[in-house]
C-alpha cells in the first residue's frame, strides 16, 4: 500500500529575498501487512459431537437431534444389518442373546474394529441418555448410531465417523474451512499450523506444522472426528504445543498468533483443578514470549472465565458463542468469529 502527500502553495520564509514566494512538497509511504504466524489449537474431545446424540434433545429440541442422526447413518452408507429398521423397536427380554437373535444379528459380523452388538444392546438396556429419550429397549439404527457416538468415537473405534455431520464438530470444520479459503485468496504471505487436544497419550499432538499450503490444514481437521484419539480435553497442553511450534519455527518478523477453541472444561492432567491451573501456567508462557491467544468459547458447556482469563493474559480477544441455540446458528457465528482472524491484518510501514 503506497500513500502520497502533497502539499501545493506553501509560503517560503524567504521567499521574497529569492523572487519566490511559494513552494509544493510531496511525501510517500509504502506499507505493507505483516505475515502472521498462526497456530489452531483446536478441540477434538469426546464432548464436540453432544449435540448429535439424544442427550442433547432438552437444549436443541428432538427433531433436530434425530434428523441429525438420521443424516450421520445416511453419512455411513445407510448399512443394513439383520432384521434391524431406522426406527426403533421395543424388545423386553432381558438377554442380550434373547434381543440379538430377534434382530437378526446373531451371525452378523459386527461392522467396525471396535464395539460389538453385544455391547450396543447393552448400552440400549442401561444407558440413562436412552432411557429419558424414551428409547430405553427400543433397537434400531437410530438408536446404534447414538451409540456409536457416545462409546464408539474413536478413529481406532469407528473410523467412518470422521466423515459425517457430528456437531459441533463439523460447524468448527466448516469454520476452517471459511479461514483457510480467505487466507488463500487475501493473505498468501501467511502461515497456519494445527494442535488438537487431546492425543491418545493424554496430552496434545501438533498435526501439521506452520505451512503456506492452508487448504491441506483444513483437509487434515475435516479427517478427524470428535474424540478422535481421547475423550477428555487437555487445554494446556494444547496450548503448550501450539506454543512451541511458534517460538520454535515462526519466521523472524512474523507476527504470532494461536486461536484457542473449547467447547468444554479442562480436565487433564490430573482433573479439573490442575488441568484449569495449568491452562493458567500455560498463558502465561504464551504471555512471555509474546502470543496473543484468541479464545473461543463454544456452547453453554466451554469454561468461560478460563478462556476469558487467557485472553486477558495473552492480551487477545475472547470471543462467547452461546449454547441453547440451532445447529445453523451457532456454525454461522463460529464462521463468522473465523472470518475475523482471517481479517485481522496489521499494517506495518516499511518506507
Amino acid at each position: 500500500m503506497e500513500v502520497t502527500l502533497r502539499s501545493f502553495d506553501r509560503p517560503l520564509f524567504f521567499g521574497r529575498v529569492l523572487g519566490k514566494q511559494f513552494f509544493q512538497s510531496e511525501a510517500k509511504a509504502i506499507a505493507t501487512f505483516a505475515p502472521r504466524d498462526i497456530m489452531l489449537v483446536l478441540d477434538f474431545s469426546a464432548s464436540m459431537c453432544y449435540d448429535s446424540q439424544l442427550r442433547s434433545i432438552s437444549e436443541l429440541g428432538r427433531t433436530a437431534v434425530e434428523t441429525n442422526l438420521l443424516q450421520i447413518y445416511q453419512a455411513l452408507g445407510s448399512p443394513k444389518f439383520g432384521k434391524m429398521q431406522w426406527t426403533p423397536q421395543y424388545i423386553s427380554s432381558n438377554y442380550v442373546s434373547t434381543v440379538k437373535s430377534t434382530l437378526g444379528l446373531t451371525s452378523v459380523p459386527y461392522p467396525y474394529p471396535r464395539g460389538s452388538w453385544d455391547e450396543y444392546i447393552q448400552y440400549v438396556m442401561t444407558d440413562s441418555y436412552i432411557y429419558q429419550a424414551g428409547y430405553r429397549k427400543k433397537y434400531g439404527y437410530l438408536t446404534w448410531v447414538n451409540y456409536l457416538q457416545a462409546n464408539r468415537y474413536r478413529y481406532t473405534d469407528t473410523p467412518d465417523l470422521w466423515k459425517v455431520p457430528e456437531q459441533p464438530i463439523t460447524a468448527l470444520k466448516d469454520a476452517v474451512d471459511v479461514l483457510a479459503a480467505y487466507l488463500e485468496e487475501n493473505s498468501p504471505e501467511d502461515r497456519l499450523g494445527l494442535a488438537i487436544y487431546t492425543s491418545s497419550s493424554g496430552t496434545a499432538v501438533l498435526e501439521s506444522p506452520l505451512t503456506s499450503d492452508f487448504q491441506s490444514v483444513a483437509q487434515i481437521v475435516r479427517h478427524r472426528q470428535a474424540g478422535h484419539y481421547h475423550p477428555q480435553t487437555n487445554i494446556y497442553d494444547g496450548m503448550k504445543t501450539g506454543r512451541l511450534e511458534l517460538q520454535n519455527n515462526a519466521r523472524p518478523g512474523a507476527r504470532r498468533v494461536m486461536v484457542l477453541m473449547t467447547d468444554g472444561q479442562a480436565n487433564l492432567p490430573g482433573g479439573t483443578t490442575t488441568g484449569k491451573q495449568k491452562a493458567l501456567e500455560e498463558a502465561y508462557a504464551a504471555a512471555a514470549a509474546r502470543i496473543p491467544i484468541i479464545a473461543i468459547a463454544l456452547g453453554a458447556e466451554a469454561d468461560d472465565d478460563l478462556m476469558q482469563q487467557i485472553a486477558t493474559i495473552t492480551r487477545g480477544a475472547y470471543f462467547k458463542i452461546p449454547g441453547g441455540q440451532s445447529v445453523a446458528e451457532y456454525e454461522e457465528q463460529l464462521k463468522e468469529v473465523f472470518r475475523m482472524v482471517a481479517a485481522d491484518r496489521n499494517l506495518v510501514l516499511v518506507q
